[in-house]
């Protein structure tokens, strides 16, 4: 009899485990966001307004229809700048790429950090050939020259390939904790450890970790959903219809549950800077009206700004058929005001 009532009483407890397990995975849409800020080690006073300027020029208007057939030139004695990264310890600090613009394409271009503080910028690694994130471990990813995953870490020590496999092989983001990233390798989706070590494949290329198992995705139609990249459990976050992958980027605030996209319109003549809401509730803001000569490329988030590859097309002389190309960091609020180029030394 006793042993009878100690099998009964384990049953229960089991069945309560599994019961408490499979509701804890039920959690409501809002509580799979950050519902408070991850407190930010700041190492000084950053000024944002300091090392950033509002007085730009800019063609914030269509220009001539036809000027899809006009060749275009980088501007001369110029850097072009991509893949702005907020420091995840830090909100004074970030991380982006810089190409010499006097130069032809390369696939060695670089990476530096630039400080919000002091007005530094300081050369990270010379390898780079694209995607970048900046782990709360202290270590940045990318995709190096050879298709080779690379980390290293944010003051430039410590250079480790993370993998070998050859053919198209684009390293993802960071997770929150930064124990996990995703690796696109040819038609696969991978979830990898900090060491490269596979430890599950998904079926959908994630957008951004919205905690350290569950990633943003577009699902079937071409909504966002949540993926939990072990499970591979599936749930519908938001069921407006939203831009397609190959639009300009996307930003998720994990703070707010919401993401910034911007969306091609038609011919590519005008975009929109557009925010979802994440929480359930399908609301869709148009923040900002864009034209093809000024447009805003994925980026980042965090205290408040966004920052993002700003790109636009200008002419270089009205008697000279030809325009130029400008790629430049830009920071702005998170309502998409008070734009300002970030000064980076040259």
């Amino acid at each position: 009899m006793k042993k009878l009532i100690y099998l009964l009483v384990l049953a229960i407890a089991i069945v309560s485990c599994r019961k408490d397990k499979y509701m804890s995975e039920k959690k409501p849409i809002s509580s799979i966001f950050t519902s408070a800020p991850v407190p930010l080690i700041s190492h000084c006073i950053g000024d944002y307004d300091l090392y950033s300027t509002d007085s730009f020029d800019y063609v914030k208007q269509p220009l001539d229809a036809g000027f899809f057939n006009v060749p275009y030139l980088f501007f001369k004695n110029n850097y072009l700048y991509a893949s702005p990264v907020f420091n995840p310890n830090n909100p004074y600090e970030i991380i982006y790429v810089r190409e010499d613009a006097t130069q032809n394409a390369t696939l060695d271009n670089e990476i530096w950090k630039f400080s919000f503080c002091t007005g530094e910028a300081t050369l990270i690694a010379n390898n780079f050939y694209y995607n970048l994130d900046w782990g709360s471990n202290g270590w940045i990813i990318y995709t190096g020259t050879g298709h080779r995953i690379h980390k290293i870490k944010d003051n430039g020590d410590s250079l480790t390939a993370l993998s070998t496999q050859s053919g198209y092989n684009r390293a993802g983001k960071w997770n929150p904790s930064a124990t996990l990233y995703w690796n696109n390798h040819e038609q696969e989706f991978l979830i990898k450890d900090k060491n490269g070590v596979t430890v599950s494949t998904v079926l959908y290329l994630p957008i951004d970790w919205i905690n350290d198992s569950i990633v943003l995705t577009l699902g079937t139609g071409n909504v966002f959903n949540t993926l939990n990249v072990f499970t591979g459990e599936m749930s519908l976050l938001n069921s407006t219809w939203v831009p397609p992958i190959q639009s300009r980027g996307y930003v998720l605030d994990k703070l707010n549950g919401c993401c910034y996209v911007t969306k091609i319109n038609g011919l590519g003549y005008m975009d929109y800077y557009l925010k979802y809401d994440l929480k359930g509730t399908n609301q869709v803001d148009t923040l900002a009206n864009l034209y093809d000569s000024y447009r805003y490329t994925g980026g980042d988030v965090t205290n408040n700004k966004i920052i993002t590859l700003f790109g636009r097309r200008e002419w270089a002389d009205s008697t000279v058929n030809t325009q130029y190309l400008r790629l430049n960091i830009l920071l702005m609020d998170l309502d998409a005001t008070n734009e300002r180029i970030v000064n980076i030394p040259e």
